[in-house]
């Protein structure tokens, strides 16, 4: 956890589970003087009752301010009511020029594997989640993640039903469905194919624009078809 003194602002950035017992006892501590705070969770993805009980009882004084970075938290804090922002982070860098994503979209067909590589190669220890998807055969088998290993030294693992996006993870795309990614947990499809394709870029990319907006970033590498260009007008 950092704390950072900004003007009259208390800003802080609690950069593990507050669900911690340790991590908790400091955050309480942290926020007991009356104040104006500013307070960004970064990596929880549930909360337990009493830690929601309490973030509650602060926002209740319009002193406190609350930002969620994972999208799943931030849905289910919006269905109780408790008033925050979905937002990248309230303490990085605000020059204009630096844009911060939460996810970067790597998409083409199966001739995009080189550049693929090439960029997951230059991937240093970031935030930012990687989600790949290729136009592959339904009977395809799964060895990218393995190419992606070898190459690269990057773990990736492929998207199934209840996957939760993570900062810092690759993500691919598996042979034979479509992937969905909804307030950041994974979902496939066995719908009809779109644009003649399963996976399809376009369905992916939907889902990732509906729940990360401007903090999505796409890298359309190659394609089949139309598949990927027409969501990105």
């Amino acid at each position: 956890m950092k704390v950072f003194n900004r003007a009259n602002i208390k800003s802080i950035l609690v950069d593990a589970s507050i669900d911690q017992n340790d991590v908790y006892e400091s955050f309480k501590l942290a926020t007991e003087k009356p104040g104006n705070y500013e307070i960004e969770l970064t990596n929880n993805i549930t909360l337990g009752r009493d830690r929601i009980l309490f973030l509650a009882s602060l926002l209740k004084q319009a002193t406190y301010k609350l930002s969620i970075r994972h999208p799943f938290l931030s849905g289910y804090l919006a269905k109780l009511g408790i008033h925050h922002k979905r937002a990248y982070s309230a303490f990085e860098s605000t020059k204009p020029e630096i844009r911060h994503f939460d996810v970067v979209l790597l998409a083409g067909s199966a001739g995009s594997l080189e550049n693929i590589i090439k960029i997951l190669e230059l991937m240093p220890n970031t935030h930012i989640s990687f989600v790949i998807v290729q136009h592959i055969s339904n009977h395809s088998k799964k060895y990218l993640d393995n190419i992606i290993l070898n190459k690269t030294g990057h773990q990736a693992q492929y998207i199934d039903n209840g996957t939760v996006i993570m900062p810092g993870q690759i993500y691919i795309a598996p042979p034979g469905f479509h992937s969905v990614i909804e307030s950041g947990i994974g979902k496939l499809l066995e719908s009809e194919p779109v644009n003649y394709a399963r996976p399809a870029i376009d369905v992916t990319l939907e889902s990732l624009v509906n729940t990360y907006q401007h903090n999505l970033a796409i890298v359309l590498l190659c394609g089949y078809n139309v598949d990927g260009t027409t969501r990105l007008e």
